[in-house]
């Protein structure tokens, strides 16, 4: 039996997601800033549900980033806890490809067509990738990045018409300011577990030791400020 736990705390939505020999279960819900209470009893009925035990999972996956920081810690956190108390393997995955994956999963887009997922990283930046549909899960056709909303896939709007394009995930409230504009945007969509499970299932040779596993900011300055606030003061 293959039982593969996923997690994902990159937005303001929190979901854990189990498949069990293929098929899928997933709880979610959109409260922001309560992740640290909603995450793990998630994971605890969607375990009971399926009469298994942490230690009987296979690996776990996670939304490694980009996304909130503090999201990215709580769940971080909890992959951390079980992994280490069962000494299980985890699988670090992209939370935009995660979203690009949900977004063929729900909306009717055909083969080929380029979703770009984008959310606000503040400090007037957007974190964005772009992906390509194919028949299995989207290809990367640019990678995760941060940048200003007037950098936003440049070159892609001069390869692909603009009825080819997808935006999605909430940092598409700054369209504006985007130097291009997607056939369709949907904003309201955010990374789902369900789907973050989909891309670990398809790439189970990236599981490593929990040892090894990284959180993806992107904004270096980020985890240089959070180092910098727990370094004693000199005297």
């Amino acid at each position: 039996m293959s039982v593969l736990l996923a997690i994902d705390t990159a937005t303001q939505a929190c979901s854990a997601a189990l498949m069990v020999d293929g098929e899928t279960r997933q709880e979610i819900t959109l409260e922001p800033r309560s992740h640290t209470r909603l995450l793990l009893p998630m994971v605890d009925k969607l375990l009971a549900d399926a009469d298994l035990s942490p230690s009987q999972l296979d690996a776990i996956a996670y939304t490694a980033g980009p996304g909130s920081f503090t999201g990215l810690r709580i769940g971080f956190g909890v992959v951390q806890g079980l992994a280490f108390a069962c000494d299980l393997p985890v699988i670090a995955v992209s939370s935009l490809h995660t979203l690009a994956v949900g977004a063929q999963r729900q909306l009717p887009v055909s083969e080929g067509m380029v979703v770009i997922p984008a959310f606000d990283a503040r400090m007037s930046e957007v974190y964005w990738g772009a992906y390509q549909t194919t028949a299995a899960q989207p290809k990367t056709i640019a990678e995760d990045c941060l940048t200003s909303p007037e950098e936003v896939a440049m070159n892609i709007a001069n390869i692909f018409p603009a009825e080819n394009l997808v935006g999605v995930g909430e940092g598409w409230h700054l369209a504006q300011q985007f130097p291009l504009q997607p056939g369709a945007i949907h904003e309201s969509l955010y990374p789902e577990a369900i789907d973050a499970l989909s891309l670990a299932a398809a790439n189970m040779d990236a599981a490593v030791a929990v040892e090894q596993a990284q959180l993806f900011y992107l904004r270096d300055t980020v985890s240089w400020k959070k180092r910098e606030r727990l370094r004693p003061a000199k005297v």
